[in-house]
């Protein structure tokens, strides 16, 4: 799988390059063509805390609202 985020309100020509760049990838196999390096997903750490802290704030936030103490 291939996957690039993060454009950043700038992803008209750096979503066209990047595409024809996988797409000569996928038809060739050759990663010299990709305008960026490919790298290896890592594994999350610690992935239920993780989980957790987001789920806890999430939360928080929204018995915020529902107390009308965050707008």
């Amino acid at each position: 799988m291939l996957a690039v985020s993060g454009y950043n309100g700038r992803g008209i020509t750096t979503g066209t390059v990047i595409g024809k760049g996988f797409a000569h990838y996928l038809v060739s196999g050759d990663d010299s063509l990709l305008p960026l390096p490919l790298q290896r997903a890592r594994p999350v750490r610690a992935r239920s805390l993780w989980s957790a802290a987001y789920e806890s704030g999430f939360m928080l936030y929204h018995a915020g609202q529902c107390l009308r103490v965050l707008t």
